[in-house]
């Protein structure tokens, strides 16, 4: 009878954690603040705003989604579970659709993937920890990007000035996006491939690589030895 009891426990431990979806009655929104471990997908350019999320049940039960202003955040209640989600399962899936987009912030250990067309006239990504950003659509006259710590950045489109800044190990990875006018700032040991048509103003201040293709002018200051590549020649 123990051996008995000892095996239904067993199994008991071994059922996988119950699965659900959960809809957000949210207000249009065009930032986005990602403050902890979730996967969220972004749909851009449909009419509407919407927020689904799936995953276990008992983590997206004490999940928080609202619009303040006109800044979507997500984040977990107060319930409190671990960076990677309940013992150590995987991150939950958010879904989101909104007709446009002016800011993305991801802090912590998010994933924050864009699609559609994100047309703006400023358009800015910040990442604060190991987070990510990926926009393929980017179609913007400004663009800044920011990432602290060791966030990667992928970016895809075009945009007439652009101003990416890394501070640590973080990567931005940029080549599909083709920039007017550039300005680079490196500190740390990360990375940052970018395209340029007319200027690329690159400064780094640490031990990471620049690299940036196309034709433009090139700029370069590099004060602590981190290699700078700047040119059509430049290879990634």
């Amino acid at each position: 009878m123990i051996r008995y009891i000892s095996a239904l426990a067993l199994s008991a431990l071994a059922l996988p954690a119950s699965a659900a979806d959960r809809t957000f009655t949210i207000t249009s929104f065009d930032r986005i603040r990602v403050e902890g471990p979730f996967d969220v997908r972004l749909t851009v350019g449909n009419a509407g705003a919407s927020a689904k999320a799936s995953g276990d049940a008992e983590v997206i039960g004490n999940l928080d989604i609202d619009v303040q202003g006109t800044t979507l955040v997500i984040r977990k209640g107060t319930g409190g579970w671990g960076e990677r989600g309940k013992i150590g399962g995987p991150a939950p899936v958010i879904t989101l659709v909104t007709s446009n987009l002016r800011t993305a912030a991801v802090v912590g250990g998010g994933k924050l993937v864009a699609t559609g067309k994100l047309r703006s006239q400023k358009l800015d990504f910040q990442i604060n920890g190991a987070g990510s950003i990926d926009a393929q659509g980017v179609d913007s006259d400004e663009l800044s990007v920011t990432i602290i710590g060791t966030g990667t950045v992928a970016l895809a489109g075009r945009s007439g000035r652009a101003r990416m800044l890394t501070n640590g190990p973080g990567t931005i990875m940029a080549i599909p996006l083709v920039v007017s006018d550039l300005v680079v700032r490196l500190d740390g040991p990360g990375e940052t491939q970018a395209t340029a048509r007319f200027t690329a103003d690159l400064t780094s201040t640490g031990l990471g690589r620049i690299v940036v293709t196309g034709g433009a002018k090139c700029t370069t200051n590099a004060q602590a030895g981190g290699p700078i590549l700047c040119g059509p020649d430049a290879t990634p």
